[in-house]
Formats: C-alpha cells, structure tokens, sequence
C-alpha cells in the first residue's frame, strides 16, 4: 500500500450484524450513563450514546444491583445507612429504566424502608433479603 492509499473495510453479511448497544447519555453535568452509572471512559469504543431514551438499550446492571442480586451480605468498612439509601435509590431508578427522578426514587427507598425495615441505627447491617425487598417496594411505589 502506497501513502495516500487507503484500505476499505470489509462488508460484513447482512444477517452477521452485531446489535448496537446504546447508553442513556450523562444529563445535568453528571459524569455517569443514567443506564448503567458507568463513565464514558468505562463504555466499550464501540458502543454509542444518546439523549433519546427510545434509543437506549443497554442492559446491564450496576455494581450495586449486581452485588444485590448475588444475596450476599453488604459489608463495609463503615456501613453508612444514608449512602445505602442512596445506592438503593440509583438502583430504583435504573431498574425504572431512568423514568423516575433521582430525588423521586431516595423518596419511594425511604418509603419502602419505613415500612419494611423499621426504625434502624446508622451502622447497623443491611440484610441482602432486606434490600431486595426494599428495591422491589420502592419500584412498585414508583409504578413499575
């Protein structure tokens, strides 16, 4: 090949395509995919994004919910119950495909801890049952 020369890609098969995976662009200067809380750095290359929620179709789970869904126990340095809470409600939020407010889902969370867990101390341990069950009461309160 001679400089200036340039290589033309291969055509692929129609039926060999691979399906596009679309992320939930970052929105309100936050530096994460409202689908997957990860950072544009972290998405593979191939991989686009888009302010369309239509056009979304990533499917992965947070850290959090995969952690949740193991049902093993959270154990912290410092279980912080206010940061749980907030991981919960990131978590509401994306399993409601990004269709209930941050502030929105933190209220169904507290919702769903007042009446499944009670009255709590701050470092006290957070079943993996427990959270479970307050995801799904939360997004139930969320109408999903």
């Amino acid at each position: 090949m001679k400089a200036g020369d340039f290589a033309a890609r291969p055509d692929h098969a129609v039926g060999s395509r691979v399906a596009e995976v679309v992320h939930a662009a970052p929105v309100d200067g936050l530096s994460f995919t409202g689908c997957c809380d990860r950072t544009l750095l972290e998405l593979p290359r191939y991989e686009r994004i888009s302010h369309d929620p239509n056009q979304v179709s990533c499917g992965r789970l947070t850290e959090l919910d995969e952690r949740v869904l193991t049902g093993e126990p959270f154990v912290t340095q410092h279980q912080n119950s206010e940061q749980l809470l907030f991981e919960l409600a990131v978590s509401v939020r994306c399993l409601c495909n990004s269709a209930v407010i941050l502030p929105r889902a933190y209220l169904h969370v507290r919702t769903a801890v007042g009446e499944l867990a009670g009255p709590r101390r701050p470092d006290e341990f957070w079943p993996a049952e427990l959270l479970v069950r307050i995801v799904t009461q939360a997004c139930q309160l969320a109408g999903y």
